[in-house]
């Protein structure tokens, strides 16, 4: 079977290439327009793996991570999207609750890579998958 991921925020076009190379690498990716319905979505399907891009409403995608760590699933990978380098605002995300950050841009394989990796932890420490 394969792993279920959300992507959720960011601009479409991008969302878009990288839909298609998770695709491509075997993963069932849908993607999530707005914050306000991934919650829904995540009560009504077994996700995987979130992945939030944080452009231009961070605000909102901070508390959606901080909302799903804590009264959702705190077994849920949380992969957080930033289009820039902010140290503060990147540790802000992993205390909210996010597993990993990557800044874009970076190559669509990368992307892949890292939510491998992440997966590849969770089995090996015994989560699902």
């Amino acid at each position: 079977m394969n792993n279920k991921i959300i992507i959720v925020g960011g601009t479409p076009s991008i969302n878009l290439l990288w839909t298609f190379r998770l695709k491509k690498d075997g993963f069932d990716v849908t993607l999530i327009e707005r914050f306000e319905h991934v919650i829904d979505y995540l009560h009504n399907d077994n996700i995987d793996l979130l992945i939030v891009v944080l452009y231009s409403s961070m605000i909102k995608g901070l508390d959606l991570i901080g909302n799903v760590r804590n009264t959702i699933s705190e077994d849920l990978i949380i992969l957080s999207i930033v289009k820039a380098y902010d140290k503060v605002f990147i540790n802000s995300i992993l205390k909210k609750g996010a597993d990993d950050c990557m800044v874009a841009p970076f190559r669509a394989g990368e992307l892949s890579f890292r939510v491998d990796r992440l997966l590849f932890a969770r089995a090996k420490k015994g989560g699902s998958s």
